[in-house]
Parts: structure tokens; sequence; C-alpha cells
């Protein structure tokens, strides 16, 4: 129901954390001035997740038939890099659905004369045909490597679009994403791509990937590495995935109407196809007691098991293979088939 004309509402709202449903919100504030139907929305937190700043800035509108929140300032800090909108949006509130006009943040790109950018727009609903999407473009991947504590950068460039359908019905996600330049360590692995499914009626999530380098040598690397400290070398990969993953109860939009097609006891059902995989990445694995590993596998390869302690079934063949232990000042040869 609308406020009532006569409304007036003044408020001011701090705590030091803040959780509603999703990331929980650090020493976050919130000013409220409201009257006549109309008013003034201000936010600001010091985290949100993987956004160390947050602050936001609109105008509230309540009519009989729907509320309009315009916001005319959006800004996020992450990692070092600043987010900020391009131009005012909209988000509108009816009784039956919820409608985003479209909302443009964008950063400075690191490496390139362009911008980072992300776009949101649609409409939450239950109607099958409503559809929210995110939209990437051009997103620098090694600012939010850094987020994630890994050992080493990950760089890359990432573009794609989510779709999200039928929200408050039976909601559906689609998404379709592609990294130009994906590495590690400064290691070009190549580029990336991955679409994946997720429905509520099932708890599995479908996924279709692949990973293709088209140089074999960083000197013939054209344009931006997209990696800090230029790259070191070129992984020449050539793989695909395919196959489930159950996802976990807290992930889950709902209790799903099927069962999953993955046994009781695992989580992982994915079919990899091995054109060629170079063998240097097993360093990082292996960290502590390998320092270096050469050569490439090929061949078919099967992942089950869970997240934590997956079950590799193999039937590759290695070429050129070496791998050196340097606590034993050790080196291996390898050659051949491995089961």
């Amino acid at each position: 129901e609308p406020l009532a004309q006569s409304t007036r509402l003044t408020a001011q709202v701090s705590a030091s954390r803040m959780e509603v449903g999703g990331p929980p919100l650090q020493n976050p504030t919130a000013s409220l001035t409201y009257g006549g139907r109309s008013g003034t929305l201000q936010v600001t937190a010091d985290r949100v997740g993987i956004v160390d700043t947050l602050n936001a800035a609109g105008d509230l509108r309540i009519t009989p038939t729907k509320n309009e929140l315009r916001l005319h300032q959006l800004s996020l800090g992450i990692n070092g890099s600043r987010w900020s909108n391009s131009s005012p949006a909209s988000i509108f509130a009816y009784s039956g659905a919820l409608v985003v006009t479209p909302l443009r943040v964008q950063s400075p790109h690191p490496e390139t004369p362009s911008f980072q950018r992300l776009r949101l727009a649609g409409t939450i609903s239950g109607r099958p045909t409503d559809t929210l999407s995110v939209d990437i473009d051009n997103v620098y991947l090694p600012p939010f490597s850094e987020i994630t504590g890994m050992a080493h950068t990950i760089g890359g460039e990432l573009d794609g679009e989510l779709r999200l359908q039928s929200v408050w019905d039976a909601p559906r996600l689609v998404g379709d994403l592609s990294v130009r330049r994906l590495s590690y360590d400064r290691r070009v692995l190549g580029d990336a791509r991955l679409h994946a499914e997720y429905a509520v009626q099932s708890p599995d999530l479908r996924v279709d990937g692949s990973l293709r380098t088209t140089v074999a040598r960083v000197d013939s690397l054209a344009g931006p590495d997209l990696v800090p400290g230029r790259a070191r070398t070129v992984d020449p990969n050539r793989i695909s995935l395919s196959g489930r993953v159950r996802l976990p109860t807290s992930m889950r939009a709902d209790a799903p109407a099927q069962a999953s097609k993955l046994p009781p006891d695992e989580t992982l059902d994915l079919s990899v196809d091995v054109d060629r995989a170079d063998l240097s990445f097993f360093r990082y694995i292996f960290e502590e007691r390998v320092s270096s590993v050469q050569g490439y596998a090929t061949g078919p390869l099967h992942i089950g098991g869970q997240f934590r302690d997956p079950i590799f079934e193999a039937d590759l063949s290695i070429l050129n293979g070496a791998v050196s232990l340097p606590l034993f000042g050790l080196k291996y040869q390898i050659e051949g088939d491995v089961e």
C-alpha cells in the first residue's frame, strides 16, 4: 500500500554490521527523508562482499500504482578500482513485478583506452518471459583475483551475459561467460568459454566449457597481455568440458522437484576432453614438493567425487614429460599412458 500524502519521515540508521539476506554489510549507514510521497535516500557501507566501499544516493517517489527509486549516484570501490554509474537509473516496484531500467556502472580499464562496464536491466516477476539481465564487458580480472586470496594472480578480460527468468515462480539462470587471455601466475592458459544453466526444479548446475590457446609464444600475443607485469609464457592448451555440478543446499533457490542425476555421495560429474593440456600447472598443485614440470597430456578425463575430494578417472597419454623433486634432488622423465 502506498504511504499517505500527509506522511512525513526522517530517519538515520547506522550499525557496525548488518545482514539482510546477502553478504554482511560492514559499518552501514542509511539516511532517509520523506514527505508528500517523495523523498531522498542515501546509503553507505565500508564493505559488502567483494566491494570495499559503497555509496549510493537517490530519490523516492510513491504513487498508488508504483514505487520508484531513482538512483542518481552509485559508487563502488573494489580493490583499488572505482566503479560508478554513468547515468541515473530507476527501479520500479509494482504489485507483481520489479523493473530495472538500464543501470550501468563503469571503471577505466587499466591496460586499454576503454572502460570496464556492467549493465543491469530487465524485469523480475513470476512470468517465464520476464528476464533480468547482467551484461559484462571488458572486465579486467586481476583486481578480483587478489580478493580471492589465491597465491598467484589470475589475469584476463571477462565478457558475458547472465539471464535470470521467472524469479518469483520457478527461477532459471542461464549464463554465457568468456575470458580473453586467461592466465595464472603470468602464464597464459588460453581463451576460456563457459555456458551454465540452472533451474529450480533440479539441484544440478549444467556446465559446458572450453579452453583454447591460439598462439604458442609470448611474442606472438597481439594487444595487451591483460596481466600485471606482462605474460612470461604461453601454455598451448586445448580442452573441452561438459557435465553437471550439484549445488550446495545453501545456494539453491528452493527445494528441487527433481532428484539430482549424480550419485548421492558425489557433487561432480564432469567429462573432460583433453586434446592438449600443459603439465606445468601441476607445479602449483604440488608447489611444496615440485620445482618444475614439463610436457603435456592428451586423452579423456572424468572428474567425479566432491569439490574437496575429487575422483579422477583418466585415460591420458603423457608426451615429453619431466618433473623435478628438489627435496630429494631427483628429476624424472615421463612418457606413456596414464590410466
